[in-house]
């Protein structure tokens, strides 16, 4: 009965043994192909990626000079490619897949569907025609392999090594139960091996789920890379959209200074030739001053010699003719103090010879004042300067101009230029006379608010 006893423990010894061991081989066989699975599946990626990248440099290549040629091109290659139904539902499945949503895979490229090739060979930097050639159909096959459907078949397998240990655990379960079976007797040592069993299973369970977590996980890091990659290139073209209206705006910037350099240049050069214009009239001002001033020197001599030779005559008249004449130190005394002290009268030219008339002097131009336009008021005293000099040619030139700032007292003064009562009254010589011209600039002052313009249009002749 003892010897019985010992037989059947050394046997449930021996048969839980080798439970263990099967069950430890077991499972080292299961990590090693789970092991061997993901460097499959890790090489598979890098190979998919490196196809990828390689078809995508060659078509860059190939790349035609415009993009009706791109799309001429992708649309030849593609119908080289003689799709049927069911590659192009592939296709479609493979966009839906990326994110590139369509509807239902119907096997036929219609719009959306091509919107959606057109999407995907934007964020793969191909060109965007909306056919595949082969190369991208390629890329297309293997990035959704590598993508999604890299995760779908991580999940697959993941279910097929749940299901494989299922199986163990199942097996392991049968083997506990023909033990138990086996040693009935032993009922507290098969309860102990049956809850072993169990925590093993839970353990499976546990590490199932665990692989599973990490399949998810891992699909959630790939779609927020892909989000992170299209938010970059997003800014990347935000930037250089910056970047070219920054330049634009610069250009501009240095178009215009480099305008105004020029005008202000401009304008320096014609203010130099202005004040350069009025320091030679102010010259030939002074120079007639001289000239009136020497004159003038030159008549008061003249006038003490008259002086002299008058009291001489005085002295040598009889005495006989007193009586009818005033006296010598009466009236002539007197003419002489006044003539020796009374100022000369002002010359404005030098002295002309005996028997000459002497000509009309020509007083300037005097048009009203041009309040608020000091370009205009500059150029008229200019005119006026001009006229007295008798240089009324020159007067209608800057008159002209002054004119064009607007001016109505302009308009009336370059009138005058071409008035004939004007041009007599100032003794001008060699100027020619425009009725016609008066008449009109005559007009413009009269409606810009010179009333005298009237009286000047009614004196002109017919």
């Amino acid at each position: 009965m003892a010897a019985a006893g010992r037989h059947e423990k050394e046997a449930r010894q021996a048969a839980e043994e080798k439970a263990r061991v099967e069950a430890a081989r077991e499972m080292a066989e299961a990590q090693a192909r789970a092991a061997a699975q993901e460097a499959a599946k890790r090489q598979a990626a890098e190979d998919a990626r490196l196809k990828a990248e390689e078809a995508a440099r060659k078509a860059a290549e190939g790349k035609p000079k415009s993009d009706a040629e791109v799309r001429e091109q992708a649309e030849r290659a593609e119908a080289g490619l003689k799709l049927s139904e069911q590659d192009r539902k592939r296709v479609q499945v493979a966009l839906n897949s990326l994110g590139h949503e369509i509807p239902t895979a119907t096997g036929y490229f219609g719009p959306r569907t091509r919107a959606m090739i057109t999407a995907w060979q934007k964020t793969q930097g191909l060109p965007e025609t909306g056919y595949l050639t082969e190369a991208q159909l390629a890329t297309l096959r293997n990035e959704a392999a590598g993508g999604s459907a890299t995760a779908e078949k991580a999940l697959q397998e993941e279910r097929t090594r749940a299901d494989a240990l299922a199986r163990d655990l199942d097996a392991a379960q049968r083997k506990v139960e023909a033990l138990t079976a086996a040693i009935s007797t032993a009922s507290g040592e098969t309860t102990r091996v049956r809850e072993d069993a169990m925590h093993a299973a839970q353990e499976l369970q546990r590490s199932q789920q665990q692989e599973r977590e990490r399949a998810d996980a891992f699909r959630r890091e790939v779609e927020t890379a892909e989000r992170a990659a299209a938010e970059l290139r997003h800014e990347l073209q935000e930037e250089r959209s910056r970047a070219e209206k920054l330049a634009r705006e610069l250009a501009a910037a240095g178009h215009e200074l480099e305008t105004q350099a020029k005008m202000l240049a401009k304008t320096r050069t014609t203010q130099n030739q202005e004040l350069t214009e009025l320091r030679q009239a102010l010259q030939q001002a002074q120079t007639a001053a001289a000239a009136y001033q020497e004159s003038l020197a030159q008549e008061r001599v003249r006038n003490q010699q008259l002086a002299q030779e008058a009291a001489a005559r005085r002295d040598a008249t009889p005495d006989r003719g007193r009586t009818a004449l005033p006296s010598p130190s009466d009236t002539p005394s007197t003419a002489t103090d006044k003539a020796a002290t009374a100022p000369p009268p002002k010359a404005d030219k030098p002295p002309l010879p005996v028997g000459a008339k002497p000509a009309t002097i020509v007083p300037p131009p005097t048009p009203p004042e041009v309040p608020g336009n000091p370009e205009a008021a500059r150029l008229m005293a200019r005119a006026r300067l001009l006229v007295s000099q008798g240089n009324v040619g020159a007067a209608r030139v800057v008159l002209d101009r002054a004119a064009e700032t607007g001016s109505a007292s302009a308009l009336f003064a370059l009138a005058e230029t071409y008035d004939p009562v004007m041009l007599s009254a100032w003794g001008t010589v060699g100027t020619q006379a425009d009725v016609a011209k008066a008449r009109e600039l005559y007009g413009k002052a009269l409606a810009g608010g010179v009333h005298e313009a009237q009286d000047r249009l009614n004196a002109l002749p017919q």
